[in-house]
């Protein structure tokens, strides 16, 4: 069941689910001043340069939001646009070589179609494809379902879309730099009194300090009753493979 991780087994270790939770990270830039007042790579990021340093992708992540924050945008708002936009620049990316797979988004709602307009018609065919996919059976249906539009303005859809999300080659990021940022934009918004999201994150060292206590071993099943992103889970896994080298880590 959720939250369920079956560790160990005759062969080794058996990977738990590839979560987007903390522990890992993700990029993409916009002019500006970060919260530290410097520019240089905003600058970098505007001229097309991908990034794959966490730290840097999760500034530029936080330095967008504050800007739709000016608009009235919540953080949890933000996150929601981001992973309908990822999922959808992703999906593209999988199509393309070297991975050559099968589309999974139908044709005129994937994100070329998206890179094809700008302005009010953008604003207007990303409505759509939230509407259409939202109506779609399996796993599509459940991602997109009721899933709305929050960005207002159809200048920064665009500037997300075109000048953050497209220039960066998502599927080619390591999978914990992909995570390190979601776990950033998560700590930067939990240190955000206002937001009072706190309540629900866990920074990574007591996740740490927490499962070096418990000191989860090879063939345990190991449950976390309140999993959200994965973290404890993520961190378990972790331990076990750093502390036993002889076990096949697939």
């Amino acid at each position: 069941s959720e939250g369920v991780s079956p560790v160990g087994a005759s062969r080794g270790v058996r990977r738990p689910p590839r979560i987007p939770g903390p522990g890992r990270r993700t990029g993409i830039g916009v002019v500006g001043t970060d919260p530290n007042g410097t520019r240089d790579w905003s600058e970098k990021a505007w001229e097309g340069e991908g990034v794959s340093d966490p730290k840097q992708l999760v500034d530029k992540l936080w330095s967008y939001c504050h800007l739709l924050r000016d608009d009235g945008l919540s953080y949890q708002d933000y996150l929601e646009q981001l992973t309908f936009l990822l999922f959808l620049k992703m999906a593209d990316e999988l199509t393309r070589p070297p991975f050559g797979q099968e589309a999974i988004i139908p044709e005129g709602l994937d994100w070329r179609s998206l890179l094809a307009r700008d302005g009010a018609d953008l604003e207007a065919h990303y409505i759509h494809i939230l509407n259409e996919l939202g109506k779609h059976p399996g796993m599509l249906g459940i991602i997109y379902r009721k899933g709305q539009n929050r960005i207002q303005d159809p200048a920064k859809l665009q500037r997300l879309i075109k000048d953050l999300i497209d220039e960066e080659s998502w599927m080619t990021l390591e999978a914990d730099v992909k995570g390190d940022a979601y776990e950033g934009l998560l700590e930067r918004n939990a240190s955000d009194l206002k937001s009072g999201a706190g309540q629900y994150f866990t920074p990574r060292a007591l996740i740490k300090a927490i499962v070096e206590v418990m000191r989860p071993q090879p063939g345990m099943e190991i449950c976390d009753p309140a999993c959200g992103t994965g973290g404890f889970l993520l961190g378990a896994y972790q331990h076990i493979i750093e502390n036993n080298p002889q076990l096949d880590p697939d």
